[in-house]
């Protein structure tokens, strides 16, 4: 946090929270709305074999067992 005092003053630090806050709330809205996959975006998902839904995306399982408790490289 003190990094961003020395660097911005109180006006912009504000700002920055203000700014911060609102794309959460922002995100967590798209997130629970789940808005439409445009087209060109629902064929390329299809032709690069990737999934649209979030859970997937967000919470990503491995192709592999996971019987001895191993952690992912993008693990804790």
């Amino acid at each position: 946090m003190q990094p961003a005092i020395d660097h911005f003053d109180a006006d912009e630090l504000v700002e920055l929270a203000v700014v911060c806050a609102v794309a959460s709330m922002l995100q967590r809205f798209a997130a629970l709305t789940g808005p439409a996959v445009e087209p060109q975006v629902r064929e390329f998902l299809a032709r690069a074999d990737l999934s649209a839904d979030p859970l997937v995306l967000r919470y990503p399982v491995s192709d592999g067992p996971v019987s001895d408790g191993a952690v992912s490289a993008g693990g804790r």
